[in-house]
Parts: structure tokens; C-alpha cells; sequence
């Protein structure tokens, strides 16, 4: 669960894929296990960006398994961006990221 709104769609587009790119080696480096995040990988996959920025979320309303929708991208997005982005200088304020549950 985060707090606060939504950061700019581009920025958040441009931020995290410069991340997964691994190209700044002062960032901490992501990656995603192909077999244990296999949902992961298929969200992302399945959220393609619209020309003003935003995710397309139409998977989100058809009748497909869900664990295939845009959800699973949307966690990775927020939590990934709020936890992050300060260190491009790309979000202005800091976010309270909370984590339900689990560990």
C-alpha cells in the first residue's frame, strides 16, 4: 500500500525503465526470476503504454485470468517508484511505502 498520489505517468515510465536497464551502476539493480515472478513478467508484458503516458489497462476488464492483468504491474510500478525514484531527483517528495502482511 503507498500513500500520496500518483507520480507523473512519464516520469514513472521513464524512471523505471532506466532502472531495469542497469546502466547507472550507482543504482540498486532489479530483476525478476522468470519462473517464480512468471505472473510478474506476463503483467508487465500485458501493460502496454498509451500515447499520453498511461498504462493501458483494458486487461484489467476482460475475462482473462487476472494474475495476466495490469495489477501485478501496478504494485511493481508504486512500490519500485516510490522507493526509488529519489535517487534520479525524479519525484519531489518522499512516499511512504508499507508492506501488508508477509515479511
Amino acid at each position: 500500500m503507498v500513500e500520496g498520489l500518483d507520480p507523473d505517468h512519464m516520469l514513472k515510465h521513464i524512471f523505471l525503465n532506466e532502472m531495469l536497464s542497469e546502466k547507472n551502476q550507482a543504482w540498486p539493480v532489479i530483476r525478476m526470476d522468470q519462473n517464480r515472478c512468471k505472473w510478474l513478467a506476463i503483467s508487465i508484458t500485458n501493460s502496454p503504454i498509451k500515447p499520453d503516458w498511461r498504462k493501458d489497462k483494458n486487461s484489467e476488464r476482460l475475462l482473462i485470468d487476472q494474475k495476466r492483468a495490469t495489477h501485478l504491474s501496478d504494485c511493481f510500478d508504486n512500490i519500485t517508484y516510490r522507493k526509488y525514484s529519489h535517487l534520479s531527483g525524479a519525484a519531489p517528495q518522499t512516499y511512504q511505502v508499507y508492506f501488508l502482511g508477509g515479511n
